[in-house]
């Protein structure tokens, strides 16, 4: 949630650029904010999207996840929300309440027709945690299940990714992406280019375009999340202290007038979203990161995360210091449901359990029972039929992109030779070609971004 307030107008978007168009309609002037809109060419995960509560433009802020939001008439004011609570007593009873509940999800979704169902399977951990759940509801359901899609997007760059995914697939007797046929509310001509700025322009920088709006009856499910159940974040910085992290990433902007204002922001942010007790590197992992990356599907589609759900919080506070240090929780959920899929190959070695996970794997009781539940949802008369005769999606970029690229603060902010590649990789595509994968797109989201916060 994006908000403005000057003491007489306020605006309160989930869209950073319908703030902007409003502004500009309200005769507001827009000033950038260069320290954040130098970190939107930031390499690394960490800043792949905003950092902290300052955006790409000044006094347009973003609100803390863990707050409400007040607008009265002369201020913005934040209220901290209740923290989640727990009614186990060991961390074996939590972990047992998270998987009947997911499970018992997965099963109403694959015994129902009304729904088209797919969960990512890569060679990664976080997968695995939510294909153990997907064998889980099989077993429970027996021949009365239509398994889901299994989709794994790696592309050639990453092929390793696919072949341990499909490797583990096959085991158990199924097929990654196969060809089976997802109902789905496609999107044509201009509309992805406009769901793209809506929700991404200016807030996340990998070049993901949308090819579909919410379909009520394809639901799928990923691993976003998952990161913030481990030390993600304390093993990039190798330190233990935020402020090492955070100064890192300062001096990935290669702008050194920039980097003190970068880490005041970032500290500022901490002390507002982080309780006493709580990991500040989780917390720049889950309301950066997490917040943006595994948020992005489920704002173009009907998608969930349960490694990033209430259920899987309420296990992390009954999981100790130990069990988050060693990312624990994936391993356990797979030693419940799946005990082999623990210890088959991973599309890393470091993903391998180590000696200390696989000594401390706890095994929590699920049910056998299978007790699908009910499905409401809108079908055939939602589903669109395909259109002809429209353009590409991609023209509509394109069109965005040459008005960027002809915007002088644009070419002047980011220089000739970001300018050349960002106009390179956007050729790439108008040919119809891949770029690989939405990250090596970040020059293209860094000159539409500036071109959204030219000063008036």
């Amino acid at each position: 949630m994006y908000y403005y307030h000057d003491g007489a107008t306020w605006v309160v978007s989930n869209s950073f650029a319908r703030v902007i168009d409003y502004l500009r309609d309200r005769k507001i002037s827009i000033r950038p904010n260069y320290t954040h809109l130098a970190a939107a060419l930031g390499h690394g995960m960490p800043l792949g999207q905003l950092f902290s509560l300052q955006t790409l433009a000044q006094n347009i802020r973003v609100a803390p996840r863990t707050h409400s939001l007040v607008i009265t008439p002369t201020t913005v004011e934040f209220v901290r929300r209740p923290e989640v609570t727990t009614t186990s007593t060991t961390y074996t009873e939590a972990l047992s309440d998270y998987l009947n509940t997911w499970v018992g999800r997965f099963e109403t979704l694959m015994y129902r027709s009304e729904t088209d169902f797919t969960v990512d399977l890569t060679g990664g951990v976080d997968s695995r945690a939510n294909f153990a759940m997907v064998q889980a509801a099989r077993s429970r359901l027996g021949d009365t299940s239509q398994p889901p899609r299994l989709r794994c997007g790696s592309g050639p760059h990453n092929r390793t990714d696919l072949e341990v995914a499909s490797t583990v697939a096959g085991y158990y007797g199924l097929e990654m992406n196969d060809n089976r046929s997802i109902r789905r509310l496609e999107l044509h001509g201009d509309e992805s280019y406009h769901m793209y700025r809506a929700q991404s322009m200016g807030v996340y920088y990998p070049f993901y375009r949308p090819t579909q709006g919410p379909t009520p009856t394809n639901i799928t499910i990923g691993g976003g999340g998952g990161g913030i159940h481990r030390k993600l974040y304390e093993l990039f910085a190798g330190s233990s202290d935020p402020n090492v992290f955070i100064e890192q990433n300062a001096q990935k902007l290669k702008r050194p007038p920039y980097e003190a204002e970068f880490i005041a922001d970032a500290q500022r942010f901490l002390t507002i979203a982080a309780r006493n007790d709580e990991d500040p590197f989780r917390v720049l992992l889950r309301d950066g990161r997490v917040r943006y990356h595994s948020g992005r599907t489920p704002r173009a589609e009907v998608a969930f995360t349960p490694l990033h759900s209430v259920a899987a919080e309420r296990v992390q506070l009954l999981a100790g210091e130990d069990r988050i240090e060693e990312g624990q929780f994936n391993y356990d959920i797979m030693h419940s449901l799946e005990p082999e899929l623990v210890t088959m190959p991973y599309d890393s070695d470091d993903k391998s359990p180590t000696k200390e996970i696989l000594a401390r794997l706890t095994r929590s009781p699920v049910s056998k029972e299978a007790s699908p539940g009910r499905v409401w949802a809108p079908t055939a008369h939602l589903i669109q039929s395909t259109r002809t005769n429209q353009p590409s999606h991609i023209e509509a970029y394109k069109t965005a992109f040459d008005k960027a690229a002809n915007n002088p603060f644009v070419q002047k902010f980011w220089g000739k030779t970001i300018m050349a590649k960002a106009q390179e990789l956007m050729d790439t595509l108008h040919k119809g070609k891949s770029i690989g994968n939405a990250a090596n797109g970040k020059p293209i989201s860094a000159v539409l971004s500036a071109d959204l916060v030219t000063p008036d």
